[in-house]
């Protein structure tokens, strides 16, 4: 394991392309983290100081073109960076030198230089390159780069003073070999802080365990159970359904936490289901499309998952019959 501080336009520049693994989720910042990283770059620049933006994670690969960088954390402030730098090249057409160098160095190889999921994959390259658009393009990256477009709009926008902001961006670069076990190094990374939802640790920590057989296993299991929790109404997320399977595979388990429902899941992992990725996945993938499809059970399961994260014995007296309420 590798750990130095560096600057993140430094990372960009790196010449080992970025690719973020199928199994990550897709890009989900919003406007509000947006606008925070362009302030805290116009911030940086107006004190001339150093500002930390975080950690990124990543493992060297070999890939089918050769090296790759995947990124384990950290891929959010990547591809928000990527769509901001491509808003002030655009700002900054006049500038021939000043263009080219935010695209050649930080933007492109060739072709681009970091390369999303399937879901987005096709969107990024397309706003970086200038190309056309695909058929189902990403929304959020679009709105994302022409919020930034936006910000830039301004008579009194400094392009150099944001770039120079954008070069005095620091984060912990930490690097793997292949004698880390990323995982690991991931859960310890946000066991402070934000807890992650259950379903972004239970997803890495399958696929890191899934070997040659991962993409496939994502793509027949994974990818259709995101899309049974998609067709549910928005409070169903997958981390709800997860924990209300959880719930079911170990009722009488009582937690103090929602937070210990992943450590129930790997306990599972190892013990219920041998190991086995697939055997868990087609499990999981068996109660969801119940839960999707079965609305008496939908709600039963939930009931019981709600009482099972907040630590309440099954059948336990309620609080307002034992005081008369």
């Amino acid at each position: 394991m590798e750990v130095t501080q560096r600057a993140l336009l430094d990372i960009m520049a790196d010449p080992i392309p970025f690719a973020v693994p199928v199994y990550q989720r897709i890009y989900s910042w919003t406007a509000d983290q947006c606008r925070e990283l362009f302030a805290d770059a116009l911030q940086a620049a107006a004190t001339g100081s150093g500002h930390f933006s975080g950690v990124i994670l990543y493992e060297d690969a070999e890939g089918e073109d050769g090296p790759v960088r995947l990124i384990i954390d950290g891929q959010q402030r990547i591809t928000t960076l990527a769509l901001l730098l491509s808003a002030l090249a655009g700002r900054m057409e006049g500038d021939g030198d000043a263009c080219g160098a935010i695209r050649e160095r930080l933007l492109l190889d060739g072709r681009c230089k970091l390369a999303l999921n399937h879901l987005d994959g096709d969107t990024l390259p397309a706003l970086v390159e200038g190309t056309p658009l695909p058929e189902d393009p990403s929304q959020r990256l679009i709105d994302n780069r022409d919020l930034f477009a936006g910000l830039m709009g301004g008579p009194a926008f400094d392009a150099d003073a944001l770039l120079e902001g954008l070069g005095r961006l620091e984060v912990i670069a930490i690097g793997l070999d292949g004698s880390d076990y990323p995982q690991y190094v991931f859960e310890s990374l946000n066991s402070k802080g934000l807890r992650l939802a259950t379903a972004d640790l239970v997803r890495n920590f399958v696929w890191g365990r899934a070997g040659a057989d991962g993409s496939q296993l994502y793509y027949s299991l994974w990818e259709p159970f995101e899309d049974r929790c998609a067709s549910l109404p928005a409070r169903f997320t997958p981390s709800i359904v997860i924990e209300a399977w959880l719930a079911s595979l170990v009722p009488d388990r009582h937690l103090d936490s929602p937070a210990e429902a992943f450590g129930v899941f790997k306990e599972l992992w190892a013990g219920h289901f041998g190991g086995s990725a697939e055997e868990a996945l087609q499990a999981l993938s068996a109660f969801a499309q119940r839960f999707a499809q079965d609305d008496v059970f939908r709600q039963q399961a939930v009931d019981e998952a709600e009482r099972w994260l907040a630590g309440k014995p099954r059948d336990s007296i309620s609080e307002l019959r034992m005081f008369g309420d």
